[in-house]
C-alpha cells in the first residue's frame, strides 16, 4: 500500500521542473523569433548592398567605355596632328629653300647691277673725257660744215672749252677771228689775206689758236 501511494501521490521536484519547463519554451519561442528578424534585416540589407554595389559596378563600366572611347578619339586626334604637322614642316622646307633660292638670285642681280653702274660710271667719265679732250685739243671733225666767209664765229670749240673752264674757275680768255678758205687749203698755208689771228689765254700765258690747229691737219676739198 505504501508503495502505490507513493508512486500515485506528485512529488515537488516534479512539480518546479515543469514549471520552468512552461517559463523556459514562452522564452526560446521568443528568441527564435527575434533570431529569424534579425536575419531577414541581414538579408535585406544585403540585398541592399549588392544592387548598390551593382549600380556602382555599372557605372564603372560606362565611365571606363567613355574614358575609352576618349582616349581613342585623342589617339587619333594627335595622329592627325602629327600627319599635319609633318606636311607643314614639308611645305615650310620647300618654301625656305625657294626662299633661299630667291635670295641668290637677288644677290646676283644687285651684283649685276652694281657691275652695270660701275660700266655706266666709267663709260660716262670716258664719254665725259673724250668730250673734254676734243675740246682741250680744238680737233676739227672730218665733214663738219663750216660757216666761212660771213663774219659768224668759227672757233667754238675754243670758246666751248673757255667756258667750261670759266666754269672750274680757272681764268680763260678766248680771242675770235675768222679763218679764211685758204688757211683750211693743204698744208693750212695763208694767201695774203690774213686776218685777226686767234689766241687763248690761260692765266698769265697766250697760246696761239693756230698751233693746236696744226697739230692736225685735216683733208677739205677746195670750194668750187
Amino acid at each position: 500500500m505504501s508503495s502505490s501511494t507513493r508512486n500515485k501521490a506528485p512529488n515537488k521536484q516534479d512539480i518546479s521542473k515543469e514549471k520552468t519547463d512552461k517559463q523556459r519554451r514562452p522564452a526560446s519561442t521568443a528568441s527564435a523569433s527575434l533570431t529569424t528578424d534579425s536575419n531577414m534585416c541581414k538579408s535585406d540589407r544585403e540585398v541592399t548592398l549588392m544592387g548598390e554595389l551593382g549600380k556602382l559596378r555599372k557605372e564603372n563600366q560606362e565611365g571606363h567605355n567613355q574614358t575609352k572611347m576618349s582616349l581613342d578619339r585623342l589617339e587619333q586626334t594627335v595622329l592627325d596632328i602629327k600627319v599635319q604637322m609633318g606636311e607643314h614642316e614639308g611645305r615650310i622646307g620647300k618654301l625656305e629653300d625657294r626662299v633661299g633660292m630667291a635670295e641668290d638670285v637677288a644677290v646676283r642681280h644687285q651684283r649685276a647691277l652694281r657691275y652695270l653702274i660701275h660700266r655706266d660710271i666709267a663709260l660716262s667719265a670716258t664719254c665725259d673725257d673724250l668730250q673734254n679732250r676734243l675740246r682741250r685739243n680744238n680737233v676739227r671733225i672730218f665733214q663738219l660744215k663750216l660757216k666761212l666767209c660771213t663774219g659768224e664765229k668759227t672757233y667754238i670749240t675754243l670758246s666751248s672749252a673757255a667756258e667750261v673752264l670759266k666754269g672750274l674757275g680757272a681764268d680763260v680768255r678766248c680771242g675770235e677771228r675768222e679763218r679764211t678758205e685758204d688757211e683750211l687749203k693743204d698744208g693750212w698755208s695763208s694767201s695774203g689775206k690774213k686776218k685777226r689771228h686767234g689766241t687763248v689765254s690761260i692765266g698769265s700765258q697766250d697760246i696761239p689758236a693756230r698751233r693746236s690747229l696744226n697739230r692736225l691737219p685735216m683733208p677739205f676739198k677746195k670750194p668750187k
